[in-house]
């Protein structure tokens, strides 16, 4: 039973914010205080799909090996990649030493359906450009490209209030990482 000022207790405190994106800043708060905290009504900002999209994007730019990341985001948004031409893809990757431009290049010699292979050559080349950018760049433009190109931006953005909202904790994270 921990105390804040006055003798009162943690359990009688209660942060209220209005739109779930806020939650990131005391979150994060609370973890540098050290503060125990209990999120009710929502989930934890790093716990929410459009979040977990977005970091496995980037996981997966730093280690293509990441097979959990690969099949989180390949066809997020849709690319007409199912499970059958998934394990394909992740067959060939290892053929390919798991390079992204190697994939590219020889995606045509993999038997799968002409949907699924256009969109594994779109996703592996932007995965592939992505991956190339020098190391001086910031983390925003990288994020930036991978959001915008993959059309996951444009997925979340689809007119609906969710999709804002969404929307909004991506750019949060954003924030996030700009610190």
């Amino acid at each position: 039973q921990e105390e804040v000022s006055g003798g009162r207790s943690l359990k009688e405190a209660a942060v209220f914010y209005r739109t779930n994106a806020q939650s990131r800043s005391f979150e994060e708060a609370m973890r540098r205080a050290r503060m125990p905290y209990k999120i009710v009504g929502a989930m934890r900002f790093y716990e929410r799909r459009e979040i977990k999209d977005v970091l496995a994007y980037v996981r997966l730019i730093l280690n293509p090996k990441d097979l959990v990341s690969l099949s989180r985001v390949i066809n997020t948004p849709v690319r007409g990649i199912g499970p059958k031409s998934l394990k394909q893809i992740i067959q060939a990757l290892g053929k390919y030493d798991f390079s992204f431009q190697r994939i590219v290049n020889n995606i045509e010699r993999e038997e799968l359906q002409p949907k699924a292979q256009g969109g594994a050559k779109d996703f592996f080349d932007l995965m592939a450009r992505a991956s190339k950018l020098p190391e001086t760049r910031n983390i925003l433009e990288l994020l930036e490209l991978l959001l915008s190109r993959s059309g996951y931006k444009d997925s979340l953005l689809d007119g609906s209030k969710e999709g804002e909202s969404r929307w909004e904790n991506v750019e949060q994270l954003f924030n996030v990482a700009a610190k």
